[in-house]
């Protein structure tokens, strides 16, 4: 019985080392092609197929010639849109590990420590982004991290939003006393505002001359009023600044800070009046029927 297999050994011996010597010979190839050619992409192929070749550190030797080809193939060419933010770490990871490994004393290793870097905060701000709400931990940890961040501001509202989107001031406070000083108490003339049910305001009202200084200003909550006290027998011009979620330190045009966080809007009555002594304008901020004012849309810049 044991005679009976004898026959098939041969065979199979001699095809064992046909194919040992094949893929010794394929590798001798392969790596002979790298030193001939002189090719990135066949000294990078060379590198995946055989990662415990013998002939390993000579390839690595003849790629050094290549460090900026692989820069620009592993990193500035790489599509963050097309992953998510896991993925992109991921990637990034590899490749800098790969980088280092291979050019340990690359020349371009600075650029790509700084690419790295803002790779890790981008992958880091695509998660804040791809989280419906992401915690308030998360965030600060971020501003931690990246504190001179292009994204900061982005980040610091989207965390003042989590603390601030239902915030709102007293109704009457004057939030810009420290820019505009305090509206004054025993003016003659006044402007009231009744503020529409939907959304908080601040009223500025500015002196319709060369300088446009504002003369008083205050915060209107949602379907309350107010009214500013002004200095009589002068020509006026009234701006609206609606939106929801006070947050005092957001910043505004012209140094200023504190704004809505959400549904933001600016208007203004386009036609200044004059309030002589004892004269008021009233101004209601919802519909009216056979109402005579209708708002005319303006901007931040004109508002401050």
């Amino acid at each position: 019985m044991q005679r009976k297999y004898i026959k098939y050994l041969v065979p199979i011996a001699i095809a064992s080392i046909a194919i040992i010597v094949l893929l010794l010979c394929n590798e001798w190839v392969s790596f002979h092609h790298c030193k001939l050619y002189n090719s990135y992409s066949r000294e990078m192929t060379f590198l995946t197929k055989y990662p415990d070749s013998k002939y390993r550190a000579e390839v690595c030797q003849l790629i050094q010639k290549h460090e900026k080809e692989y820069v620009n193939e592993a990193f500035d060419n790489f599509r963050p849109l097309t992953y998510t933010s896991e993925i992109m770490t991921e990637k990034y990871e590899s490749a800098y590990k790969q980088y280092v490994s291979l050019f340990p004393n690359g020349e371009l290793k600075d650029k790509v420590a700084e690419y790295v870097s803002r790779s890790r905060e981008e992958c880091d701000f695509r998660k804040i982004k791809d989280t419906a709400q992401p915690s308030d931990q998360m965030l600060s940890d971020f501003l931690s991290k990246y504190p001179d961040s292009k994204h900061a501001s982005e980040v610091r509202n989207i965390k003042a939003t989590a603390i601030f989107r239902n915030n709102s001031l007293e109704n009457g406070s004057q939030p810009y006393a420290q820019y505009y000083g305090y509206n004054d108490r025993y003016g003659g003339s006044a402007v009231e505002i009744k503020s529409s049910s939907n959304h908080d305001c601040v009223v500025t009202v500015k002196y319709n001359n060369v300088n446009g200084n504002v003369a008083g200003h205050v915060y209107v909550r949602r379907g309350q009023t107010a009214v500013i006290t002004l200095p009589p027998n002068n020509k006026y011009q009234v701006f609206f600044y609606s939106g929801l979620g006070w947050y005092p330190d957001k910043e505004m045009p012209k140094g200023i800070r504190g704004g809505f966080l959400t549904d933001e809007s600016y208007s203004c009555d386009a036609t200044p009046f004059t309030l002589e002594y004892g004269e008021s304008m009233t101004y209601t901020l919802t519909p009216v029927r056979n109402g005579n004012f209708k708002p005319s849309t303006t901007n931040s810049e004109n508002f401050f």
